[in-house]
């Protein structure tokens, strides 16, 4: 029911991402990554962030919590281990840019994984995620 609100804050999250690469020219990859960033990547990370890691915890607290409170839960966990992950950028030397993109990651997480939890699909967040890349990519 609130999946259209759900994508129309991704989309808007996404244009904001894509306005700060345009102005602080933050952007680190080249044409040559369309691919990797736009398919492969938003598959990899759906696919163990709000595949496995969400489904694992949902599993696992709603045997203990009410379901809408495991749900947060999980959501929040599953959002925090995805932005933890983007820290790695750093050492591609993304430096502090590096520190938005965790920010970023976690709040996008929680989005996708809301999205995950809302449709029962991994295929919004996928293709949410591939959209947010593709224009941090062509920004």
């Amino acid at each position: 029911e609130h999946w259209r609100e759900v994508v129309a804050t991704g989309v808007a999250l996404a244009l904001l991402s894509w306005a700060f690469v345009a102005v602080s020219g933050s952007n680190v990859y080249s044409d040559a990554d369309l691919l990797f960033e736009v398919v492969l990547v938003p598959v990899g990370e759906e696919l163990v962030f709000r595949g496995v890691l969400l489904g694992w915890l949902l599993a696992r607290l709603t045997t203990r919590q009410v379901q809408p409170t495991a749900a947060r839960l999980a959501i929040v966990f599953s959002a925090v281990a995805f932005g933890a992950a983007h820290a790695s950028n750093a050492l591609f030397g993304a430096g502090g840019f590096a520190v938005v993109q965790v920010l970023a990651a976690t709040v996008l997480g929680l989005l996708f994984g809301r999205l995950r939890v809302r449709t029962r699909s991994l295929a919004a967040p996928i293709l949410l995620h591939a959209l947010i890349n593709g224009i941090n990519l062509l920004g």
